[in-house]
């Protein structure tokens, strides 16, 4: 498959669909939570629904997300539009998407109410659907975009930096404009930086020329071929382990800084913000050591890694129950987790272009989205999974400034979590390119994909 070289502005232009994505989702994952169930003993904070239940929403408006991204994703693979596959989704999906957000922050009634349970569930669904409607296309466009796995992993690399930027962006501004504006407030100015970044991608995206002629796979035949791949199935289960961690890493923050190291709503920027720095900070690294050492054994090691680092948040010591702040502590060890997340977040991406090589290999056919789709799933049924864990691990075992016992074990259970998904992830056989791919597999050798 031949593509034009990506130039610098196209990578960035491309990439920066990544900045208003990661600072909408990180908004809504860090603090949609601790908006509708602040801590026990928060008095000058509003509970807007019973712990339970807004877990049990989070819960199923996750798997919901997580469901319908390879429908979006088989959809936009064989979308035949004046626009082409996967702009539609982009034009029309993003608009949608940052109402839905701006609209996740007004409950219609003030303390506690099923009314608020029931507006949240709704109001979730339409989020999460616009959201997979756009990022499932987008996500899809990596492999079209990149001519082959070095290029890829070059785009992978640029669109993780970006998303980064929006990570660095979103934690150092959404507890600020929290504090400043108030949670409406907040989700508007996040609205916007999405809304224009999403639209920033569709003046370089562009068809690739075999879309145009490719003919699709009926739905059902496209389904059973993707879960009758057993590299893919090993992806799958080992991203939906770790993306329970990942989304544990982000509700407990506010938590962990106002509860543990006794800090404000604010200071969540400080933690935050030196995580995602030190990402990018080590992005060089893991490309090097990816030159050096197989795929498998790069992310395998970074699953492994964040399962230590984040297991060391437990012995954290705490701040007084009055008094001044002990951040020093946290600030130590908290962001040690930067470095294999960086790893993770660079190899994933650009290692599911070499599962759809792979697919292709075995169906004849180009399915990036759909594949992205059901890689979403797996993401997104681990938020969930993580979004109905914590409430009620919180208020089980404690998230007050006297017993942050709940917070403490949190971290236990993502870095458990991510552990796990190593362990999965040694089942993986594919290789870095197709034809070390053709050769581990089995299957007859030919030009590379």
């Amino acid at each position: 498959m031949e593509t034009e070289k990506l130039n610098f502005w196209r990578k960035a232009l491309y990439s920066s669909g990544s900045v208003g994505l990661n600072i909408v989702s990180l908004s809504v994952s860090s603090w949609l939570l601790y908006f509708y169930v602040p801590p026990s003993d928060r008095a000058d904070l509003v509970s807007y629904a019973p712990a339970g239940l807004v877990g049990l929403v989070l819960f199923v408006a996750g798997l919901w997300d997580g469901v319908i991204d390879p429908f979006l994703g088989h959809w936009s693979d064989g979308l035949k539009s004046r626009w082409g596959r996967r702009r539609p989704f982009l034009m029309f999906g993003t608009p949608v998407m940052v109402v839905a957000m701006v609209l996740l922050w007004t409950p219609p009634v003030r303390g506690e109410s099923v009314v608020n349970v029931a507006y949240l569930f709704v109001v979730a669904a339409l989020y999460y659907t616009a959201f997979s409607a756009v990022g499932m296309p987008y996500d899809g466009t990596l492999p079209e975009m990149a001519p082959d796995t070095h290029e890829r992993v070059k785009l992978s690399t640029w669109k993780m930096i970006f998303g980064i930027i929006g990570f660095v962006g979103g934690s150092l501004t959404v507890p600020m404009l929290w504090e400043s504006l108030g949670p409406l407030g907040m989700g508007v100015a996040v609205a916007v930086i999405g809304l224009v970044s999403m639209y920033l991608v569709l003046i370089v995206l562009r068809e690739p020329e075999y879309a145009k002629h490719q003919q699709p796979m009926p739905a059902w035949e496209a389904f059973r071929a993707t879960f009758t791949n057993g590299q893919f199935l090993v992806f799958f289960f080992a991203t939906l382990l770790i993306h329970v961690s990942y989304a544990i890493i982000l509700a407990i923050s506010p938590y962990f800084v106002t509860q543990v190291v006794g800090g404000a709503e604010g200071d969540v920027t400080i933690f935050q913000g030196l995580l995602v720095l030190l990402m990018i900070l080590c992005a060089p690294f893991w490309i090097w050591v990816r030159a050096k050492f197989r795929d498998k054994w790069v992310i395998t090691a970074a699953m492994a890694l964040m399962g230590v680092t984040l297991a060391l948040n437990f012995v954290v010591p705490s701040a007084p129950a009055t008094g001044e702040a002990a951040f020093m502590p946290g600030l130590l060890i908290f962001p040690l987790t930067a470095f294999p997340i960086s790893g993770y977040l660079i190899m994933a991406y650009a290692m599911m272009g070499n599962v759809v090589d792979y697919d292709e290999m075995l169906t004849g056919r180009r399915r990036e989205a759909i594949y992205y789709g059901n890689f979403s799933l797996a993401t997104n049924a681990g938020s969930a999974v993580a979004a109905a864990l914590l409430p009620v691990m919180l208020k089980t075992f404690g998230d007050t400034r006297a017993n942050p016992m709940g917070i403490r074990l949190s971290f236990i259970l993502a870095g458990a979590m991510a552990l796990a998904a190593a362990v999965v992830f040694l089942g993986y056989r594919l290789g870095d390119t197709p034809d070390e791919t053709r050769r581990l597999m089995g299957l007859q050798l030919g030009p590379d994909i």
